[in-house]
């Protein structure tokens, strides 16, 4: 009975420290607030990483804001056309064609890689979390203790195929 709390236990710790860490609060207040070392929380992040769950990533895509990125871009577009004019008065020949490169790299640039694939995985691994859950909150309702059980001591095994299924 013990061991399946512990692994309840855990599970719900590492999901608060994903939760955490996805909010950009740093290892001290994370440490301080879950009562962890700053090696429970690496060893979280570096487990779910194998699992296709990278957190850094993750991070990173939450920290975007918005509003910078449309002034940068309005900026950047406004160079990039100021660049083509000086470009064309001193070089005639160059045409639409020419601006139209220097848009497809601008927007090569722009776009960040695998986003949609990200999201989908940050997704799918908040689906499968809340479905365990639920799965084990019905289970308790029923007073099925083998079901709450077996997903106690197999969530990561459950997490870990499911993004296994999906490459």
């Amino acid at each position: 009975m013990h061991s399946i709390l512990g692994n309840r236990n855990n599970l719900i710790l590492a999901e608060n420290i994903r939760t955490l860490y996805l909010q950009g609060k740093s290892y001290e207040y994370i440490c301080q607030t879950l009562g962890v070392s700053k090696s429970t929380i690496n060893t979280h992040r570096k487990r779910a990483a194998k699992e296709g769950d990278d957190w850094d990533t993750l991070l990173l895509l939450n920290r975007r804001n918005t509003q910078n990125i449309a002034m940068s871009e309005a900026y950047f577009v406004g160079r990039l056309i100021d660049g083509f004019e000086a470009q064309l008065l001193h070089t005639p020949e160059l045409s639409l064609k020419e601006l139209a490169k220097y848009t497809k790299l601008y927007f090569q640039l722009k776009s960040p890689k695998n986003t949609d694939d990200l999201r989908a995985k940050e997704q799918q691994h908040a689906n499968t979390m809340r479905t365990i859950k639920e799965i084990a909150h019905l289970a308790l309702e029923c007073n099925n203790r083998a079901v709450v059980e077996f997903l106690s001591a197999h969530a990561d095994a459950i997490v870990k195929a499911v993004f296994k299924t999906q490459k």
